[in-house]
């Protein structure tokens, strides 16, 4: 926590980002020092738990433990982005649970650099699976002989919607709707492109909802702007779907726990 108030005071001062912006190469050494103090701070708690958790704390032990978690525990962060354009977001690949890590990771870096797959994990469909994923830079873990025909399916067909959105996910402005750290039925992020022509909504539903009659308010369209959803003939302007909100109730999505929806708007 230290480590990260010092870093955070450093960039946020004036004249700080007014050195940085006029010479790349201080830039890059204060991403190297940032960076080395983060990893020798993990590097340190390492060696502290393993000295207090150890029956014998070796001294091998101690040195074990203080890289592995130096290494390991500090590798998502800044100074890596500066070497790798993608970053391993987390070792849980849980659907449901990596709501709340990319929704958290996404606070700091953009979706473009966070990994995230769709993996055999059961807690939820494959659809939910790959519009979690999506979010990310989407990939897959998994053994081709061990899947079903409507798995192979959907794999495709998100394969596919990864090209599709792909300069949104990489390029667009994310808006997190609703946190699912302090909402216990949704999730609900929007990722709309620079020129305000396109945007992409998800919601995941975490736990069933008593009221299935729900309006979600978007985030940073043109209100001038008429947006169609796609697959449908429904269109309205930027300014009603900011100000009422997009019409979520049943049957759309299903009110299963672990069910969810993409959106997809464009600009007529």
């Amino acid at each position: 926590a230290t480590v990260a108030l010092v870093v955070s005071a450093v960039f946020f001062a004036r004249r700080v980002r007014r050195l940085l912006m006029h010479n790349p190469e201080h830039y890059r050494l204060l991403l190297f020092w940032m960076d080395a103090l983060g990893l020798g701070a993990f590097t340190v708690i390492g060696v502290e738990l393993a000295y207090q958790r150890a029956m014998e704390p070796t001294f091998f032990l101690l040195v074990f433990v203080g890289v592995v978690t130096g290494v390991g525990g500090g590798r998502f962060d800044p100074g890596m982005l500066y070497y790798s354009p993608q970053i391993w977001t987390s070792d849980n690949t849980d659907p449901i649970e990596r709501l709340t890590i990319q929704m958290g990771a996404s606070l700091c870096y953009p979706p473009a650099c966070m990994g995230a797959h769709v993996s055999a994990n059961p807690r939820t469909g494959f659809e939910t699976k790959g519009n979690v994923a999506i979010m990310g830079t989407h990939g897959f873990e998994l053994d081709p002989l061990k899947m079903s025909d409507e798995e192979k399916e959907w794999a495709k067909r998100q394969a596919s919607d990864y090209h599709k959105y792909y300069d949104l996910t990489h390029y667009g402005d994310l808006y997190r709707l609703t946190d699912p750290a302090a909402d216990p039925f949704f999730c609900d992020w929007e990722l709309v492109s620079p020129d305000k022509g396109e945007a992409l909504f998800t919601r995941v539903v975490m736990r069933k909802p008593e009221n299935y009659y729900q309006m979600k308010r978007l985030k940073g369209l043109a209100p001038e702007k008429m947006y169609r959803i796609e697959g449908t003939e429904c269109v309205y302007s930027g300014a009603l779907l900011m100000a009422a909100g997009l019409d979520l109730s049943q049957p759309w999505p299903g009110p299963e726990d672990g069910s969810s929806v993409t959106v997809h708007l464009t600009a007529e």
